[in-house]
Parts: structure tokens; sequence; C-alpha cells
């Protein structure tokens, strides 16, 4: 009776744990798409194609290379701070990285650190495709290889996490512009 009664509350206990953890995942990024300021990333041309993961589409940002004052004092696989200032039409460039999670009040995107060079360090962007539904993915690479100069993501991004809100062509969500398309054929 005891051993049922352990294994039963440990069965639970096992069953609370994993919703915490679901639960702190799903209110995080919930909690960028309410809180975060909104920014553009220029996207580029990749090469799309990976049996191995699903239907998305993979997204590669312009923007990889940071000035910084020190770049020697970084190390490649690090977790650093990305600091982000709009340019003129309102698309991120990163004005300086740093070690350390700025104020408040400087935009920052959390990023992998992934090569130093001379003024310069490389850096990985925490998000790299874009989900959609199995029917349109395909489509969707094709656009964004025959349209890359003019896609861009609009990224939230709250103390420094960052989640896609949406992935424009133009000015238009891909989806939507997929959608028109197919109708005007």
């Amino acid at each position: 009776m005891n051993k049922q009664k352990f294994a039963l509350i440990g069965f639970m206990l096992l069953i609370v744990v994993q919703i915490v953890f679901v639960s702190t995942i799903i209110i995080r990024h919930e909690g960028i798409f309410k809180y975060g300021k909104i920014f553009k990333f220029r996207c580029a041309p990749v090469d799309p194609y990976d049996a191995f993961r699903g239907r998305y589409v993979a997204i590669k940002i312009r923007e990889q290379d940071v000035p910084c004052e020190n770049p020697s004092s970084f190390s490649s696989g690090e977790i650093a701070y990305a600091i982000i200032t709009p340019d003129k039409d309102g698309f991120v460039k990163f004005s300086n990285l740093r070690h350390k999670s700025p104020d408040k009040d400087e935009d920052y995107l959390k990023v992998k650190v992934v090569g130093v060079y001379d003024e310069n360090v490389g850096i990985k962007v925490p998000f790299d495709r874009f989900y959609m539904k199995e029917d349109i993915a395909p489509r969707a690479e094709s656009v964004y290889r025959h349209s890359s100069k003019d896609a861009f993501l609009l990224v939230r991004i709250f103390n420094g996490d960052a989640t896609i809100e949406n992935f424009m062509i133009g000015d238009k969500p891909i989806v939507e512009f997929i959608k028109e398309e197919q109708s005007s054929n």
C-alpha cells in the first residue's frame, strides 16, 4: 500500500513539474508578444533545403557582424548582448556588443558569438526559421528566394529575448502575399 501511495505521489509530482515547465515557456513567449518592442530585421538569401527539420522557411538576417571596442575580449560560443539601434528606415543595426545585460533603457538582443574578427564580432541571433502550414511552406521558400531583397522579419524583443511576429515580403506578411498570388492565378 505504501509503495503505491509513493508511486502515485511521485507520478503527480512529475505531472506538476511538466506542467510548470511548459507553462513557463509559454508565459515567457507570450510576455514577449505582450510587452516586447517590435524591430525589423533585413533578411538575406539562404539555402532553403533541409529534409530533417519539417516545414518552415529558413531565415538568415543580413546584420550578423557587430562592431565593438574590444572584439578580442569575446570568444566563440559565448552569450553576449547586442545593442540595437534602428537605422533611418527602421531596420535593426547592431551598434555594440557587451558581455553583460545592458540597462533597461537600452534595446538589446541576447546572441551567441560565432567568431571574432579585426573590429567586429560575428553573432548568431536566436531565430533562424519561420514556421508555417505545410501546404504553403514550399511556396514561401520560393517567394523568399526570389524576393529576398524585399524580405524582412518583424521581431518582438523584451529583456533581450526575441520572438518572430511575422515574416514580411515588401509591406505584406508572406502568408498574405502567397494567398493574393494564388487568388490572382
